[in-house]
């Protein structure tokens, strides 16, 4: 069974997310939809939403995202910079559907 997302419980609104293509260091560029080496940090972020339904904030892989072997690094800022720092990170296997297991913490 594949899920297309995972859900991350932590407090805060100001979660967001980056996805890194393990293979080649390419980053998710949500504003085009593609993986790109040229994009830049506010085109790579990707905002978590807080569900209280949930309790936590629903990680949905965008529907154009290829199958591949990714990063997803959490920060936590509400504005989003450069320098924001790393919080958590997880590896996600990802078959171009949904995940084909679980996250693992890097």
């Amino acid at each position: 069974m594949s899920i297309n997302q995972f859900i991350f419980y932590r407090s805060s609104d100001n979660w967001y997310i980056r996805l890194v293509d393990f293979r080649n260091g390419t980053v998710w560029d949500e504003n085009v939809g593609v993986l790109s080496s040229l994009t830049s940090w506010n085109n790579s972020v990707i905002r978590l939403n807080f569900s209280t339904v949930i309790g936590g904030h629903p990680v949905i892989f965008p529907s154009e995202l290829m199958a591949g072997t990714y990063d997803v690094l959490f920060y936590n800022s509400a504005n989003p910079l450069v320098s924001d720092s790393i919080e958590i990170g997880k590896r996600v296997t990802y078959n171009g559907v949904g995940l084909s297991e679980l996250p693992q913490d890097l």
